[in-house]
């Protein structure tokens, strides 16, 4: 009986623990993507560069909340295309 207790405790708690992880995945892709969104209608980003960037969104991992550091995490030619995009006015 001892060994059933054990053996559904450590199942519920595993489960639970992926549950968890799937559900912090998933905010962070909300919160990524969210980010996408903002920067796609506050610099005018043309629409193919933004279908790119978000199919690159599930390439990396780290969260960021910030544009620059969001950028960072982007493959480099897409990067260039976008800061040239945010920045066309400034240069």
């Amino acid at each position: 009986m001892y060994a059933g207790v054990i053996a559904f405790s450590f199942a519920t708690g595993a489960l639970s623990s992926f549950v968890q992880s799937y559900d912090s995945e998933n905010a962070i892709y909300k919160e990524k993507l969210a980010v996408l969104n903002r920067t796609f209608q506050q610099y005018d980003i043309p629409v193919e560069l933004y279908v790119r960037m978000k199919n690159s969104l599930n390439e990396f991992k780290d969260d960021h909340e910030d544009i620059n550091e969001f950028l960072d995490n982007l493959p480099h030619k897409l990067k260039v295309q976008t800061s040239v995009c945010i920045y066309k006015n400034t240069i």
